[in-house]
């Protein structure tokens, strides 16, 4: 195993999105603490720009031939007007495509950070596949959530086991999956849970709760649903969700149990936008509010019971070539932090709970 002290610690996150968002505020200020303003800075420029590219979408959507800064354009002329009196943090940002939106628009995104905990320095590199880095040794840390781990890692069950979960494999604890590969399989370790981008996984229908009260429901509280109610689902997590209703359904789905699954580029748009007929999405929910903009008023009920939660974790793997017991020093130092991260977020999704009230359906269990 590598061991030499002197290699320089590598952290990476997703360059944008919530993960990173929750990382920052929360973390920041203890791993920078030389520049405490610093973390918020860098949210308000990615949220900035996320605001920019919105627009341009909708530019787009009545004219797609319409011009579109140049990454170049983007760096020199934009990012300045974002950074005001800190024209220096400019060098901590690139531009990359956003290819989970229509147009895959150029968009600003963090290139890395220079931080320090418990006086261990580390370097924050901003990926969009920090999984996928991680498990091919290019970095010895990774911050992603558990669900994407899930995802990824399902697979390899899958190939292990068959078709069915194991029903002692937990896809909500990503130890649980670990534990239950064939050996050799990965060498990526799950240091622990961070306390950060809590979220569920839920369905959702294009229709109002007094409008579903003859649903019927299993004994873990997921709707049983008819054969040809369609589920729109992201991509990305297909061997999670399989995993998920693998186990749980129970009834109507007699032998095959799994749900008429059709990916979608926005699921949101798929089941509001689409025909009036019957339509569920499920959907990653954190505080509500994306859903209820995407809703746009219209009537719509939320399962009460996720399929599963979600939360930030800690990744590591000892075989990657930068890994050195300085590792191990940053990983509990992040830890400290997380205790008291952990006294303040508390670990439940209640704001979502307040802000969807009224369209709940199901009971909790």
């Amino acid at each position: 195993m590598p061991s030499y002290d002197n290699k320089q610690v590598l952290l990476m996150i997703n360059p944008k999105g919530r993960v990173l968002t929750d990382f920052l505020l929360n973390f920041g200020p203890s791993i920078l603490e030389q520049d405490r303003g610093l973390p918020e800075l860098i949210v308000n420029i990615l949220e900035a720009d996320k605001v920019r590219v919105k627009g341009l979408e909708e530019k787009l959507k009545s004219d797609p031939d319409a011009s579109r800064p140049k990454p170049e354009e983007i760096l020199n002329d934009i990012l300045p007007g974002y950074t005001g009196k800190r024209p220096e943090v400019s060098a901590l940002f690139t531009v990359e495509n956003d290819y989970t939106r229509q147009f895959q628009p150029e968009r600003i995104v963090l290139r890395y950070l220079e931080c320090s905990v418990v006086g261990q320095p580390f370097k924050l590199i901003g990926n969009s596949n920090p999984f996928e880095s991680l498990r091919r040794n290019m970095v010895s840390l990774a911050v992603f959530n558990s669900d994407l781990a899930a995802d990824r890692l399902l697979p390899e069950t899958i190939r292990y086991f068959g078709f069915i979960k194991p029903w002692w494999m937990d896809i909500e604890d990503p130890q649980s999956i670990l534990d239950n590969l064939p050996v050799g399989t990965t060498t990526i370790r799950y240091e622990g849970r961070l306390d950060i981008n809590f979220c569920s996984h839920v369905l959702f229908a294009n229709r109002a709760p007094s409008e579903l009260t003859n649903l019927a429901f299993d004994a873990k509280g997921i709707p049983l649903l008819d054969q040809g109610v369609p589920v729109y689902i992201d991509g990305q997590y297909f061997f999670a969700y399989d995993a998920a209703f693998g186990s749980k359904f129970v009834g109507r789905r007699a032998f095959n149990k799994r749900m008429n699954f059709i990916e979608s580029e926005n699921v949101e748009y798929a089941v509001f936008d689409g025909d009036s007929s019957l339509r569920f999405g499920l959907y990653i929910v954190s505080s509500g509010d994306t859903l209820l903009k995407a809703a746009k008023g219209r009537d719509f009920s939320v399962v009460v019971t996720p399929i599963f939660r979600s939360m930030g974790g800690l990744f590591s793997n000892p075989e990657a070539p930068s890994y050195s017991r300085r590792v191990k020093d940053a990983t509990n130092g992040l830890f400290e932090i997380n205790h008291d991260v952990k006294k303040i977020n508390g670990g439940e999704c209640s704001l979502m709970k307040t802000k969807l009230e009224g369209h709940f359906i199901g009971n909790a269990i």
